[in-house]
């Protein structure tokens, strides 16, 4: 599961770089150049929230089968801390380290919540 969230982060980050041409302004009007640049994040949101759902559903698998086996959730937090590592390891410029472990944060936030929202419900 693991390895499915970084290959669809590693197929995100090639689609930023296939698609992040600079785009030259030259005499066409800032606001149409303003409206592509648009346009490529209207892109990459939509995939990045394609990925974060994708991550959501592997968080509940996990979660789920932590509560079957009655698996602590305090044992999660080497995985947290790990996986802040790995996204402070991976960022590089203009993201610096430190963006990457806020937003990760955030992000683990989030799974946890929905972890503990559908243990909730059972």
């Amino acid at each position: 599961m693991k390895r499915f969230l970084w290959v669809g982060l590693l197929a995100l980050g090639s689609a930023v770089l296939a698609g992040g041409e600079a785009i030259a302004l030259g005499d066409e009007p800032a606001e149409q150049v303003l409206a592509r640049y648009r346009k490529q994040i209207d892109v990459l949101d939509k995939q990045i929230v394609s990925l974060l759902n994708r991550r959501a559903s592997i968080a509940l698998d996990i979660g789920r089968i932590r509560a079957r086996e009655n698996i602590s959730p305090a044992s999660a937090n080497e995985r947290q801390k790990e996986v802040l590592h790995n996204a402070m390891a991976n960022s590089v410029a203009p993201l610096s380290t430190e963006a990457a472990r806020r937003i990760y944060e955030a992000i683990i936030k989030e799974m946890v919540s929905i972890q503990s929202v559908d243990r909730n419900r059972r």
